[in-house]
């Protein structure tokens, strides 16, 4: 897949991504809305210098952490449903702008919960299904 550089917002769905090093062209600080959904990814780490990134869909790959996101200070949108996320430590503390966020379908515990509290501007949080949404404290 190659990338051509007019646009801020990249799409490369259901390309079977091992990484997203891998998408020709791709320079990764421009990009503003990133939809790499219904891949391979395992991991974001690729993404440390994606800092105008505002919008992320990772939903639908193999990710067990979402570490790779912790320098996405401007990030607005994070999907990463439907992948295998149990835990979320503290990549998301720093998320300051992040307004909307979808976990579900992972596998998240409810003793990970509280980690989202620093996330002051947070409007929508989509979480179920998890383990966690089965703990009758959950609601």
């Amino acid at each position: 897949m190659k990338v051509a550089w007019a646009e801020v917002e990249v799409i490369c769905v259901d390309e079977q991504l091992t990484s997203i090093d891998t998408v020709e062209g791709l320079v990764i600080s421009r990009v503003q809305h990133l939809n790499v959904s219904f891949n391979l990814l395992t991991d974001l780490t690729s993404l440390h210098a994606a800092t105008n990134l505002r919008v992320l869909n990772v939903m639908h790959n193999h990710l067990a952490s979402l570490s790779g996101v912790t320098p996405l200070l401007q990030l607005r949108t994070l999907k990463a449903g439907h992948n295998r996320i149990a835990h979320l430590g503290s990549v998301l503390e720093k998320l300051s702008q992040l307004q909307e966020l979808w976990l579900d379908h992972n596998r998240i515990e409810l003793c990970e919960l509280p980690r989202l509290q620093a996330l002051s501007e947070l409007q929508i949080l989509v979480l179920e299904p998890n383990p966690c949404c089965k703990e009758p404290s959950y609601k």
